[in-house]
């Protein structure tokens, strides 16, 4: 019996021996794999974010006065809040 084999029965002594008199493979989840997924989530929901922020001031701009008068903005508020960059919030 291989070292691997022992190893095998010892941790899933009911597994029943892999053909060849092998060990079988048993999957290990990894540790780290769920840290880089959220990770990734958390930039791409900042960077989706910022792209609704920057769309809704580019079209902030293409209000008239009639209609940012409607919605209770000034044109002042408006142009500021169109010239901000769009990582500020």
């Amino acid at each position: 019996m291989s070292g691997s084999s022992r190893i095998a029965a010892f941790f899933a002594p009911d597994l029943p021996a892999a053909p060849g008199g092998g060990a079988w493979a048993v999957p290990v989840p990894r540790r780290g794999w769920p840290r880089v997924v959220s990770r990734l989530g958390l930039v791409v929901a900042s960077l989706y974010a910022a792209w609704r922020r920057q769309r809704s001031r580019a079209r902030i701009t293409t209000l008239d006065a009639h209609l940012l008068r409607d919605i209770g903005v000034t044109f002042a508020e408006a142009e500021h809040e169109a010239n901000k960059p769009f990582w500020r919030v």
